[in-house]
């Protein structure tokens, strides 16, 4: 907040001193909360609005998150932005991390045609190896190298342009980018240059599986957020007719769309993942169809911006122009090294939540167990955890004084009236009242042990004779429900 700001604030909300009264933490916290939702989180982008709630978008797969909200007010913050009714916070009872979660089972195992490039890290936390399974037909799929811009308006332009000229041809493209609000900005560009498209991202994900199959029809041009539309095998010629009748028009198609190339997948950034890249291209060129594959990246994406190193600067201020592409393969090399310095920096943060976990998931598993042995009555012995839980709460009330203190002192009463209301908390008997006390305390000179064992058994005694009354069945019911 600026200045100004904190001052605006102050006088809606009819304060003084807003940061300085320690009463207004709370309004601070929703203050700063309600700026985030405001500055920081776009509809379209961050989340999507649908039938009055707020739908979290994951970042990297454009898909919708139904059920998670954002915590700490964050949730409500951006409900009350949208004008939507504000429901309550939800609470974490408990959380887990997905690397201990997984290590659970006593068998892991996984398929994915993108495994390679974590290979390191699945045998780091899971003791997994990974191996290559070589592919059914040969891969005929030709990648070509990178193109790239200064800035990103010039590569939007030279992708639509780049489009327009293999539409022409009847060559179906599938084109991935990063966020909806990049999709809808390259929808704009191809709408420009009359290149009809169709579009497929978190906001029309129910017809995901349509519009992603009838991708590799001739003249298709699809336009995805990542790598949405996962599962489904796009066809070349579209999807294979059921009926007999348009078998031989498919056939035609198909073949027709093969001398054309094979689908043609265009990246327009690298990702963060080499393996989000590789699951992109590998959409083309399938069971030994022709295909192409091209990425275009411009010098502000974010990946070189953030991680592309001082050499970037060299590049920026080359006399060439916005949509002319340049190609070099020492360019090509920091894009891939950026990408790794990147893999790696997210693999230590996974790796350093999982270390932390670690820690937490020794006292996660214990207190589950005891948990679970009570819930389920799995040798849960009442008994004997009433004995324990008895003696433990009367020796913490008795050690209280602990021979510390001088007998005559302020604090001795008052440390004595502590320890007579704790164990009168435990059950009321007379023996408890501070006069009683101090006998006893007297009586077993200070002894803690003593003293406690002494209470314990009368406490024992005492209990035994109001609950006698009961069924064993129904005195172990009760100890579980208590506990």
């Amino acid at each position: 907040m600026t200045d100004l700001g904190i001052e605006k604030v102050e006088r809606i909300l009819g304060i003084n001193d807003l940061y300085i009264n320690p009463d207004n933490v709370v309004l601070i916290h929703h203050l700063d909360q309600a700026l985030k939702a405001r500055a920081l989180f776009k509809k379209e982008k961050e989340y999507v609005v649908r039938d009055g709630e707020i739908i979290i978008v994951d970042e990297n797969t454009g898909r919708m998150m139904y059920g998670r909200r954002f915590n700490q007010g964050l949730h409500q913050a951006i409900e009350a932005k949208e004008g939507l009714r504000v429901q309550p916070e939800s609470k974490t009872v408990a959380s887990i991390t997905f690397q201990n979660f997984f290590r659970l089972y006593t068998k892991l195992a996984g398929m994915t045609g993108t495994a390679a490039t974590e290979s390191e890290e699945l045998y780091k936390i899971y003791k997994l190896l990974v191996v290559t399974i070589p592919t059914n037909k040969q891969v005929v799929r030709k990648d070509y190298v990178d193109k790239v811009y200064k800035n990103e308006l010039g590569k939007f332009q030279a992708i639509a342009k780049d489009v327009k000229n293999i539409n022409d041809t009847g060559q179906p493209i599938l084109i991935g980018t990063t966020s909806i609000d990049r999709n809808q900005m390259l929808s704009k560009f191809l709408d420009d240059y009359g290149v009809k498209h169709e579009i497929l991202n978190a906001k029309n994900h129910e017809q995901e599986a349509r519009i992603i199959s009838a991708a590799g029809r001739i003249g298709a041009v699809t336009l995805a957020t990542n790598i949405a539309g996962r599962g489904v095998d796009i066809k070349l010629g579209g999807e294979v007719p059921e009926d007999l009748k348009n078998i031989d028009r498919w056939k035609k198609d198909h073949q027709k769309v093969k001398e054309l190339g094979g689908l043609f997948v265009i990246g327009t950034e690298r990702h963060e993942s080499r393996r989000i890249d590789n699951q992109l291209r590998g959409r083309s060129g399938r069971q030994g169809d022709p295909g192409k594959s091209q990425f275009y990246i411009s010098l502000e994406d974010y990946i070189l911006r953030v991680f592309g190193g001082d050499r970037m600067k060299y590049y920026n201020i080359l006399p060439v122009a916005d949509d002319e592409a340049i190609q070099n393969k020492l360019l090509s090399r920091l894009i891939e090294e950026a990408q790794k310095k990147i893999e790696g920096q997210n693999y230590d943060v996974r790796k350093y939540v999982t270390e932390y976990d670690d820690v937490v998931s020794r006292q996660r598993s214990v207190v589950y167990e005891r948990r679970r042995k009570v819930l389920f009555d799995d040798g849960f012995e009442w008994e004997r955890e009433i004995d324990n839980s008895l003696y433990r709460d009367v020796f913490r009330a008795v050690d209280m004084l602990n021979g510390r203190l001088k007998k005559d002192s302020k604090e001795y009463k008052t440390l004595l009236d502590l320890v007579s209301k704790e164990l009168n908390s435990i059950l009321k008997i007379d023996d408890f009242k501070i006069i009683n006390l101090e006998k006893t305390y007297k009586e077993y000179k200070y002894d803690s042990k003593k003293i406690a064992v002494k209470f314990y058994e009368m406490l024992k005694s005492e209990l035994e004779k109001r609950w006698n009354i009961y069924e064993k069945d129904t005195k172990a019911s009760m100890v579980r429900y208590v506990f």
